[in-house]
């Protein structure tokens, strides 16, 4: 067989055996179940911890189906309830909790409830002192982005938090199906 090569093919004979030896290795590593491609979804799979699949003006959806109303800190392996009314009402007293923690984590993730924020608004520029005073990374967004940033955080096996407030604006509410207006079934008799 290699005799053939170099009559037919010249001086490419060489490369040629080269190429081919290659790509038999490459497809052997890339295809290791039966040339079959695997896909896994990081929310199914990781059903050990946290993440959030969605958020809207109530709350948040969690990877377990559950529903969580209002704002929460979420942890890897816990959720607990936030009791703060806006982003506007966001200080010292409000973030304590990050202070008690132990081992201490890596970064928090702020979600703010309204993207429309001023990146140096008051609360803001507290709550990032603060933060960095206890020695912990911090990032401030608005919630959709928050809920990304920290579900990829998880993945990543960073020891990180997210405080999350819902949003405020009326678009996220009815981009979830479940939370529709609700018209009663006798209002839609009176409108035919």
């Amino acid at each position: 067989m290699n005799n053939l090569f170099p009559k037919r093919f010249g001086f490419f004979a060489k490369s040629i055996i080269r190429y081919i030896h290659r790509s038999a290795i490459i497809k052997e590593a890339h295809y290791e179940d039966g040339g079959r491609t695997i896909l896994n979804v990081l929310n199914k799979k990781s059903a050990d911890g946290l993440l959030i699949d969605s958020c809207n003006r109530m709350g948040f959806t969690l990877n377990s189906g559950a529903f969580i109303i209002g704002p929460i800190v979420i942890f890897p392996k816990a959720i607990l309830s936030w009791d703060i009314e806006s982003s506007k009402h966001m200080n010292r007293d409000s973030l304590c909790l990050f202070s008690l923690l132990e081992p201490k984590l890596d970064i928090v993730v702020i979600g703010l409830d309204n993207d429309k924020y001023i990146p140096n608004a008051p609360f803001i520029t507290e709550a990032r002192e603060y933060l960095n005073e206890l020695q912990i990374a911090v990032e401030i967004l608005p919630v959709k982005k928050a809920c990304t940033v920290y579900n990829f955080l998880y993945t990543d096996n960073v020891n990180a938090a997210a405080a999350l407030i819902p949003p405020v604006n009326m678009e996220t509410v009815m981009q979830d199906p479940k939370l529709q207006p609700f018209t009663p079934p006798a209002l839609l008799n009176r409108e035919k």
